[in-house]
């Protein structure tokens, strides 16, 4: 059974129960092409694609965008044209890489935070108990037992195989049992009002994928401390989940998952 792009974009609606939003879909190739095997990612990079080539795999599936700035698949981003940032080193390098191994990209990304990437992290570090869910439906604070911050610190480490961890807290020993998290760049200043539902819904830790200086302030003035692991870190367990989701559906196709590694290390 012949399977393309336009195929996958409605398997993924259904795994959703609506429609994909504007950032999401086919972004590059060919919508009518029979897709021989998906690559199943969190990003996409060089080496993505050698793994697309080894697999005999035609379409990469990624959580985040193909271009940056965000927009330049939807529009003019930042009042310019699309071809201004797709002549940035990064983005030539990605667009070369698509068109050499003869590949489709499609985006999965909002909705996959809803369908598997906030449990998934949550099962990660084993949190069960909601205390307090908000309105989206995959934006809750977990109830935990008592453990402190510096306990949590050592728990996220081991959990998420991070041997370094960015954190802004007072009092390593203060007594936590209301958990938010932030997975991904929900933590991110530009995000901020998500972290501050997370207090509003009575967080007294946030246990953030990435965030930057501004977040770590805000969160922290404004009640909570912060365990920061990585953007990626805390939403490769979702992808994989997604591969498994995809495999129920697709069951003669090909998926292969690309666990995308932390990119910085300490120096």
């Amino acid at each position: 059974m012949k399977i393309t792009p336009r195929d996958l974009e409605q398997v993924l609606s259904s795994l959703c129960h609506q429609s994909l939003s504007a950032d999401e879909g086919l972004k590059f190739g060919n919508a009518n092409a029979e897709i021989h095997g998906i690559i199943n990612c969190w990003t996409f990079n060089a080496d993505v694609a050698a793994l697309a080539r080894k697999e005999k795999c035609n379409l990469i599936l990624s959580h985040e965008s193909l271009y940056v700035p965000y927009g330049i698949g939807e529009g003019n981003p930042f009042g310019g044209f699309p071809g201004d940032y797709l002549t940035w080193p990064a983005n030539a390098r990605r667009t070369r890489e698509l068109v050499e191994n003869d590949l489709h990209f499609v985006r999965f990304h909002g909705h996959t935070d809803q369908v598997c990437v906030f449990r998934a992290f949550a099962e990660q570090l084993g949190l069960t108990e909601e205390f307090a869910p908000g309105p989206l439906g995959y934006d809750f604070v977990y109830q935990h037992a008592p453990r402190t911050v510096g306990e949590w610190i050592e728990h996220v480490k081991n959990s998420t195989g991070m041997k370094t961890l960015r954190v802004a807290t007072h009092d390593p020993s203060r007594v936590v049992t209301k958990i938010g998290l932030a997975w991904g760049g929900m933590g991110l200043f530009v995000n901020i009002s998500y972290p501050m539902k997370l207090t509003e819904l009575g967080a007294e830790l946030i246990i953030a994928g990435e965030t930057d200086n501004y977040g770590f302030r805000f969160m922290q003035e404004s009640g909570a401390d912060v365990i920061e692991c990585s953007h990626e870190i805390s939403e490769n367990r979702g992808i994989a989940k997604l591969g498994d989701l995809l495999r129920e559906e697709l069951k003669e196709m090909k998926i292969v998952d690309y666990c995308n590694p932390c990119v910085w290390r300490p120096a």
